[in-house]
């Protein structure tokens, strides 16, 4: 059995989390996803616009990590497999994440990064 979070350790794990998004190269499927995550102030782009990337990357994000943030559903889990088949075809040493993501979703109670604005404030400013 797992052991329930108390509130401040709650909020500790998610402030952790949406610091380590902050320093990272952070993608999402839509508009609608960078929309709500700039709203916590973090920057992030596309799924689309990752891709066209093509080859420039690392010239592009430097050393930082990308983080994979996608949808807990079919879509998003195909989204992110694309994006590591081309991360993988680049041969690049850039670290990426695709686990953050999905224990963020899990922390909040979420499957969507649009919903993520609402419960992150809530947990943020009153604990739950």
């Amino acid at each position: 059995m797992m052991k329930r979070l108390s509130n401040n350790d709650r909020k500790r794990r998610l402030e952790n989390m949406l610091e380590s998004l902050k320093e990272g190269v952070v993608v999402v499927e839509g508009i609608h996803d960078v929309a709500a995550l700039k709203k916590l102030d973090i920057d992030a782009i596309t799924y689309s616009k990752f891709m066209s990337g093509n080859g420039h990357t690392e010239a592009l994000y430097g050393d930082r990590t990308i983080y994979i943030l996608m949808d807990a559903d079919n879509g998003g889990e195909d989204k992110e497999s694309k994006v590591l088949q081309l991360l993988d075809m680049m041969d690049t040493t850039m670290a990426h994440d695709t686990e953050l993501g999905k224990r963020l979703l899990k922390l909040l109670g979420i499957t969507s990064i649009e919903q993520i604005y609402g419960k992150a404030r809530s947990v943020l400013d009153n604990g739950d």
